[in-house]
């Protein structure tokens, strides 16, 4: 999914969604800022991150505010956050990244390599190339499964 996110805004003004609009007026600021900081468009990997940032910050303060016993701030942060979870792509699963890791070991290893966790610096940017928001964690836990066998 590619992240427009002035047609989204566009969408909820029309739809007159003021919830939503307000966030992703938040969200575009976002991207302009880390636009402006790295001098170049955001690719979707890092629009991703900043959601996920986005919606991390949410649910803190939203926790912070729920202990506070303001329950209604809690539940605008939550609402916040849902809005901004609809936004993600469907991440790779875990046995997507496993499936990946073993194709690309296939492919770029010769048969008989015992493969390390040295290997693991020419495993990840392939990863990565066909599974872009794939989990480096994922990722290693795949590598550690070949190492073992």
């Amino acid at each position: 999914m590619k992240i427009d996110i002035n047609s989204l805004i566009k969408a909820s003004m029309k739809s007159k969604d003021e919830d939503r609009l307000n966030i992703l007026r938040l969200l575009k600021s976002a991207f302009v800022s880390a636009e402006k900081v790295d001098g170049k468009e955001l690719d979707e990997p890092a629009k991703v991150k900043i959601i996920q940032k986005m919606i991390s910050d949410c649910k803190n303060d939203a926790e912070i505010y729920r202990k506070a016993g303001r329950i209604e701030q809690s539940e605008d942060e939550l609402k916040q956050a849902a809005i901004l979870a609809e936004l993600l792509p469907k991440l790779p699963t875990t046995e997507d990244v496993i499936n990946t890791v073993n194709d690309i070991i296939n492919e770029h290893f010769e048969v008989g390599h015992k493969v390390t966790m040295a290997d693991m610096k020419d495993i990840k940017p392939l990863v990565l190339a066909k599974l872009p928001l794939a989990n480096g964690k994922d990722i290693a836990t795949a590598v550690k499964m070949r190492v073992g066998s």
